[in-house]
């Protein structure tokens, strides 16, 4: 079984242009994606992370048929699939799509094998190639012993295996994952995390997937966009929206501590747990710095500008969360025999390279910054 098209390398999967959704919430209009672009290669597996209501489902369902834009063009794998110009809009079940949900929608009264077939035998498949492409499919997640079994004598991860299986059986030109793991125990997500990422080297099916999880969104993509309200804020690898955030938003939602700070005439960057440097230089005056818990340091001492307010034991590790007046930060160490204890004096460090400095511009970085895009890879993120 082979979902991607032979020969088919670096060609468009999925395209996105100019996308646009409002709705409304009474007699609010409320903008749910603002002209987004974006694309998906063959092959490629594209994660949506953002936290809830920046609009990643929207745009899933959106390339699913099961929401109608307002204008824009969609595109997967070179056939046009919805146009506001030529008003266009073809439905879900003329896409060639596979969905995943959160919530396994499988057939209760229907066997997983049957389950699986469904979709086969909506497309006419021949009776006589029909049960050995069933059984490929689920063996394929390894839920080859429970097909004759019921959904309701399943697990939620034997479950969501099945619909796994369903969803690719048919080889449809790109699968979408909506939030797949999201009902599973932590155990469990990082099992199918796994198969999933497993999956995709061995198919190279095109893919986008929606999840709020960072760690989920990091394991999995080979390419992340990062959204904030309606907008995706950067798009890249892995590496790139992790190592090299755009804006203090990309890195707080990537699990970076965010504080006040302002940086000299020499460059130095002044904060409230002392003087830092950073290979990354901006213009002096207020500004705002990003660090990573695993990439700060804390040593003991007893006039350090810093105080332990919380010690979390987490197993491997030791998280702190560490207080310079009105400046708090989490620090993650590698579990020692001797941890520190709240009320202990420290002084906090961390190397230049990981010391990320933005220019102060006054925003939350809890809520999204609608109308600021960032960009890399020179894909189009925005208008």
């Amino acid at each position: 079984m082979r979902l991607a098209a032979p020969g088919s390398s670096g060609t468009i999967g999925v395209g996105v242009e100019n996308l646009s959704i409002t709705y409304q919430r009474g007699r609010k209009e409320i903008l749910a994606l603002d002209r987004i672009s974006v694309e998906v290669r063959q092959g490629e597996l594209l994660v949506l992370l953002g936290p809830s209501g920046c609009g990643k489902s929207t745009l899933l369902n959106a390339v699913a048929g099961l929401l109608k834009p307002d204008e824009g063009r969609i595109t997967i794998a070179g056939r046009e699939v919805f146009g506001s110009k030529g008003l266009i809009n073809v439905p879900p079940n003329g896409r060639n799509l596979g969905m995943i949900f959160q919530a396994y929608s499988l057939w209760p009264h229907m066997t997983a094998r049957e389950n699986v077939a469904f979709p086969l035998k909506r497309r006419g498949f021949a009776q006589r190639d029909l049960l050995p492409t069933v059984n490929a499919a689920l063996d394929l997640v390894r839920c080859g012993p429970l097909a004759d079994q019921y959904p309701g004598q399943l697990s939620g991860g034997q479950q969501q295996r099945v619909a796994l299986a369903r969803a690719i059986v048919a080889e449809p030109a790109v699968l979408l994952f909506d939030e797949p793991l999201s009902n599973l125990d932590a155990n469990l997500r990082r099992q199918l995390r796994d198969e999933i990422a497993g999956l995709h080297n061995r198919l190279e099916f095109s893919g986008i997937y929606v999840t709020h999880d960072q760690a989920e969104a990091l394991s999995l993509g080979t390419s992340v966009a990062v959204m904030t309200t309606a907008r995706i804020e950067q798009i890249g690898t892995p590496q790139e929206v992790h190592n090299s955030p755009v804006s203090e938003y990309v890195a707080w939602f990537l699990g970076a501590n965010v504080f006040d700070a302002t940086v000299d005439s020499r460059g130095t960057v002044d904060t409230p747990f002392g003087a830092l440097s950073s290979e990354k230089t901006i213009a002096k005056g207020p500004a705002r710095v990003a660090i990573y818990p695993e990439r700060l340091r804390i040593e003991p001492a007893k006039a350090g500008t810093a105080t332990i307010t919380l010690v979390q034991y987490k197993g491997t590790a030791v998280e702190y969360s560490v207080q310079a007046g009105n400046a708090s930060v989490n620090v993650v160490t590698i579990t020692s025999e001797e941890p520190l204890a709240i009320g202990d004096r420290v002084n906090v460090s961390a190397l230049s390279r990981d010391v990320l400095v933005f220019a102060d511009r006054g925003n939350d970085t809890t809520t999204a910054a609608v109308g600021e895009p960032g960009q890399t890879n020179g894909r189009s993120v925005g208008p």
